[in-house]
């Protein structure tokens, strides 16, 4: 806001008045600016923590890239990445026996990190499909639901980057943010944005939601409420075995479906 011109506060000649209006244009200023920093800090709804820079996980990005350069990753294999529920999902591999699997979770991560280093953990593999859960820390750390959907997008640009005309856009799979008990304040907003993802899959080619969330609350003890803890460890947040048992048999059906199991040399054994 400009101050106004001395003329509009009264055309003040003498010495005082015009000490005052000068002193009034500065405070008005003052005050402008200091309200102009409040609204600036009112809209800023993301904490210190969704912020934090995404080189805080080069050190596994590293190790990740060194292994791939002594031991060649499968082609044609099913790229799951995302946070601590693919990183701990210990079972992975023997949970999908009929396909080639990369897994790339690196926990306390981002839909952000995973565009960060999608030139190292996505687009170099060349993957069949992509199973992707991602999107939990985002919201938990406030970060706008808009925010988090525009970023998902943004990642499916990049993992389609180098497309060539002609070629089927690799399909990716979005696994529901989970609803659970340590989070349940925030999932009104996991909801919208699964809600979000769903619409978007529909209006584009090779692009799934998995419907995870539906079965997993319908474990609650109390309608309207948080699962069964038994899906979950003792933090509430990431799954036990029987959590992954329940993704398994939802996810297995809709990757069949749309990203038919082939012959490999692990599948054929």
């Amino acid at each position: 806001m400009r101050a106004k011109p001395r003329a509009a506060w009264g055309g003040a000649t003498a010495g005082a008045k015009f000490y005052n209006a000068g002193m009034n244009n500065k405070l008005t200023s003052l005050i402008v600016a200091i309200c102009a920093l409040g609204l600036l800090a009112g809209c800023q709804s993301v904490s210190p923590a969704a912020e934090k820079k995404p080189n805080r996980f080069q050190p596994v990005i590293d190790k990740w890239v060194e292994q791939d350069a002594v031991t060649p990753p499968p082609k044609d294999a099913v790229l799951f990445i995302g946070s601590s529920s693919i990183r701990m999902w210990d079972s992975l591999h023997e949970d999908f026996p009929q396909y080639d699997v990369i897994q790339r979770g690196f926990g306390g991560s981002h839909i952000s990190d995973s565009i960060e280093f999608a030139d190292k953990i996505v687009t170099p593999y060349k993957p069949r499909a992509i199973v992707m859960f991602a999107g939990t820390n985002d919201i938990a750390s406030n970060k706008s639901v808009e925010r988090v959907f525009n970023e998902y997008k943004t990642f499916v640009k990049l993992a389609r980057k180098g497309k060539k005309w002609g070629e089927e856009p690799v399909p990716i799979f979005f696994i529901g943010l989970t609803p659970c008990e340590s989070r349940w304040k925030y999932w009104p907003k996991s909801s919208e944005l699964n809600r979000l993802v769903k619409e978007y899959t529909y209006k584009h080619k090779n692009l799934y939601y998995i419907d995870t969330p539906t079965p997993i609350l319908s474990t609650a003890p109390v309608a309207g409420g948080p699962p069964s803890k038994d899906l979950f460890r003792d933090d509430l947040l990431h799954l036990s075995p029987e959590g992954y048992a329940l993704w398994t048999r939802v996810i297995t059906p809709v990757l069949e479906a749309y990203c038919p199991p082939v012959k490999t040399e692990k599948t054929a054994k």
